[in-house]
This record gives structure tokens, sequence and C-alpha cells, in this order.
């Protein structure tokens, strides 16, 4: 669920356009007011915050470890497919890790995380996630953590100019309330 809509209700005559995809938009080109990235992306009249940090792990659903077994090292990775990102989103650390394992098959590829979170939802097979998208999802399981990899900070990302726009501060405020809400939940969290 996005709760970032729920700005409206508090705000009903914003009007908010979110732009999804792996394209990196130019802030200081005007493409966009906020970015939401995995990296800070430092640069001239740029400024960045980090609103969120979480783990990335091997999930599964439940019906594919039902079939396939649970894997909980990478030992036991070995025989088990893959649901692996394409495309902007190969050069992650964590895909780039799955794809030098000996002994996996790839069932399925894209440069779409709905496209693939719907995939490992449906049984088609392992996914590495960020812990605060794969914990959203009740038919995926935690596996085990992709080893050697640290916690990946979100960064919000806005022109100076943007940051003090009335329109951006309130849709900021509310998505580092949510992003927040996430990253104290995967603090506490016993998955």
């Amino acid at each position: 669920e996005l709760g970032l809509l729920s700005v409206l209700e508090d705000h009903p005559r914003l009007s908010v356009e979110l732009l999804s995809g792996n394209h990196r938009v130019d802030l200081s080109r005007g493409e966009a007011d906020l970015a939401l990235r995995l990296d800070p992306l430092k640069g001239a009249r740029l400024r960045a915050r980090c609103v969120n940090r979480s783990a990335v792990w091997l999930y599964a659903s439940r019906d594919y470890v039902g079939r396939a077994g649970t894997p909980k090292s990478v030992k036991q990775l070995k025989g088990h497919r893959l649901v692996l990102p394409s495309g902007e989103l190969a050069h992650l650390p964590e895909v780039k890790w799955l794809a030098s394992q000996p002994g996996l098959s790839v069932a399925f590829r894209s440069n779409s995380l709905p496209a693939l979170v719907a995939a490992a939802r449906a049984g088609t097979g392992v996914i590495a996630l960020n812990t605060s998208w794969g914990d959203r999802h009740q038919e995926l399981v935690r596996l085990f953590p992709v080893p050697g990899l640290a916690p990946r900070a979100m960064w919000l990302v806005s022109t100076e100019e943007g940051s003090r726009r009335p329109a951006c501060v309130v849709v900021m405020k509310r998505l580092i309330d949510l992003l927040g809400t996430i990253a104290a939940a995967e603090r506490v969290s016993t998955r």
C-alpha cells in the first residue's frame, strides 16, 4: 500500500504525480521535484537526506518453499530457481552475488521490481529484496541475508529550491514519516 496518497486528505488541493522506473530523473533540469534513490547523488544545488536503511535478504513464497524446501544458507541454496533483476537493476550487488552462485537456475528476469515481486509471490523462485520491501508481502518468507552486504540506504533527494516549495515540503514530510515508520519496524522486526 502506498500511504503517500494519505497526504491528499490533509491537503486536498495538492496534486501528486508519481513516476516509477529505473531511469534516473534529472532534478536540476526540472524532470521531477523529489526523488527516492539508493545513492545520495551529490551535486550542485541538490539536497539529500537518508530516510531509510534496510538489510537485503533472500525471500521466497510459502508455496515455493513448500515445494522446493527452505534454504537457510548459501550451501542450501544450490538447486533453487531465481527471480533475478535485469537491465538497469542488474548492477545491484545482490544481483551480481546471486548470478555468481553455482547450481542455480534463473526462472524469471525483469527490469521491473513490481513484476519481480509478483513473480516471487506467485512461487516462481527465490528473490533478493531489501527487508522494507520484502516484509510488506505476507506470501513471502525471509530465507537468509545476502552475505557481506551492508544495509542499504534510501535517500530523498530534492533541489534546494524544491525543498523550500510548500507542496514539496508537505510531500517530503509525508515520505519521511512513511519511510521512517518502515525503518522503525525494520529495527524491531523478528521475522
